[in-house]
């Protein structure tokens, strides 16, 4: 295998904003993919990248000087994450030349199937057949996200999800099929009218299915969704909050009885199949994020594009690379992203790799504010490390609000 590891790491995120129809729970920016033009769209994002990776880099500094080149000097992605969305319902001929158009931007000088690159494309059920698929895997993509969210075609029905439970094994068998090994399954708890043995259910015909990894999210209400107007309205129940904590405690047993590590709140994985692009996020690693509403980590900086598709398009076809917010990070922040973030993890918190880093002083004192945790047993430390007790976790923005 031939690594990249010669030049700085960073993860390289690219969000296709468009969907058959906008499910009922997201509050993602995704929009009904029958009003755009999405060959146009693919090619600004081939071009934004261009801007900002390629070997004709253009990055136009902020009016405050918050970005420049220095920003992402050097930086080589190691991961790459094609989400939604639902990147696979465009034409496959336009996700293809995409993939290979990030392909000859990340390794231009190698051949991508020797490479170690983890490269995951985000997929719905519905959009799967064995022409694509087996077309993805010839393009180098080695990891797909199934969305799922539930087995249960009563809920998936609530959730406006376009499939049901039957056709989704289906499409994950040929998935598997045509060669993938590397499958992660998302499902969602605490639906309104749920029940425990249901949420039981769900775990366990997800588990027949073997995939290396699996998240469990806890759903969000979020303002604005038609669900969450369904709820307020009364016409569905809220979830309760004691049935959501049981089905997290559920959630966590029967997926590491079943042989899954538990290595961040809401993801399990095949012991060695965890997702390397997503821990370099909860590592407060440097990302590049390209195409609408994408977000960037680089050094000193965190930026944001536009969430309006014409509008983005329109910038990057001007060959204009201008995102739409940008901030500058300080070591503070830097210090408080990192407690927070890894606190998410399994691993927790190295309190001598961060003292090496921001020194002894502000990494005791973030520390010291989490000491009431560990007398209540939601946190605990131990030879230099912080990390959330499985109660804690239930529990993860009480206890993260201490750190900002």
């Amino acid at each position: 295998m031939t690594s990249v590891d010669r030049l700085e790491p960073c993860g390289l995120y690219i969000h296709i904003p468009f969907c058959l129809r906008k499910c009922s729970y997201c509050d993602f920016v995704s929009y009904r993919i029958s009003s755009y033009d999405t060959a146009r769209y693919c090619s600004a994002v081939v071009r934004e990248m261009q801007l900002v990776l390629g070997s004709s880099r253009r990055i136009s500094v902020a009016d405050d000087g918050l970005l420049s080149q220095a920003s992402i000097e050097g930086l080589r992605p190691t991961t790459v994450y094609i989400g939604g969305g639902t990147p696979t319902v465009l034409p496959v001929e336009q996700l293809g030349a995409l993939i290979t158009s990030i392909w000859r931007v990340v390794v231009p000088h190698q051949d991508y199937s020797e490479c170690d690159i983890e490269f995951t494309v985000e997929a719905n059920p519905e959009t799967l057949s064995e022409e694509y698929l087996s077309e993805l895997r010839r393009l180098g993509v080695n990891r797909l996200s199934i969305g799922l969210q539930s087995t249960m075609d009563k809920y998936l029905s609530m959730l406006g999800r376009p499939h049901s439970f039957d056709e989704f094994v289906k499409s994950y068998r040929l998935a598997v099929q045509s060669g993938f090994h590397n499958i992660s399954v998302d499902l969602i708890y605490g639906l309104p009218g749920q029940t425990l043995e249901e949420w039981r259910e769900d775990l366990s015909r997800v588990v027949e299915l073997t995939p290396s990894h699996i998240s469990c999210y806890a759903l969000t209400l979020s303002d604005g969704t038609a669900l969450s107007e369904e709820v307020r309205s009364f016409r569905l129940p809220e979830p309760q909050e004691d049935l959501v904590a049981d089905m997290y405690h559920d959630t966590v047993s029967v997926l590491t009885e079943s042989g899954y590590c538990h290595y961040e709140i809401s993801n399990f994985a095949a012991p060695g199949m965890e997702c390397k692009h997503n821990m370099n996020y909860w590592l407060n690693g440097y990302y590049v994020g390209l195409g609408v509403a994408a977000h960037a980590h680089l050094r000193g900086v965190r930026y944001a594009n536009t969430a309006e598709v014409e509008r983005y398009i329109n910038r990057v076809e001007a060959g204009i690379f201008m995102p739409e917010h940008v901030e500058a990070v300080s070591p503070a922040r830097e210090l408080s992203d990192s407690f927070i973030l890894g606190l998410r993890t399994a691993r927790g918190v190295n309190l001598k790799e961060l003292a090496e880093r921001f020194g002894e002083a502000p990494v005791a004192e973030l520390a010291g504010r989490l000491e009431r945790f560990v007398d209540i047993g939601l946190v605990e430390s131990s030879e230099g490390q912080i990390r959330l007790t499985e109660q804690g976790m239930i529990l993860s923005n009480e206890i993260m609000a201490e750190v900002l």
